[in-house]
């Protein structure tokens, strides 16, 4: 596992699924130990990561007063009938 998902998992373990965390939470929420491992992270890497966990639609994201908060998404389902017709192409 490479430095840049190790980072995405320690993000997506610290944010909610309930909850919108602003930068400053975030970095807050953080265990002293995983940011002792990654001692060059900073703000800008934050904000990159978040973009791009957010399209990848793995975070959703709220403007307020131009502040932006995030939070986890829901893991998405599959359909009913895709389900189905996955077990049955098995």
């Amino acid at each position: 596992m490479n430095q840049q998902d190790e980072l995405e998992k320690l993000v997506l373990e610290t944010l909610s699924l309930f909850d919108y965390f602003n930068l400053e939470r975030i970095f807050l929420e953080f265990e002293e130990n995983d940011l002792l491992v990654y001692p060059d992270f900073n703000r800008s890497d934050l904000e990159e990561l978040l973009k791009s966990l957010t399209a990848d639609k793995k975070l959703c994201q709220k403007r307020v007063n131009g502040e932006i908060y995030w939070k986890k998404n829901f893991p998405q389902r599959k359909s009913f009938i895709k389900r189905i017709f996955a077990h049955i192409l098995k």
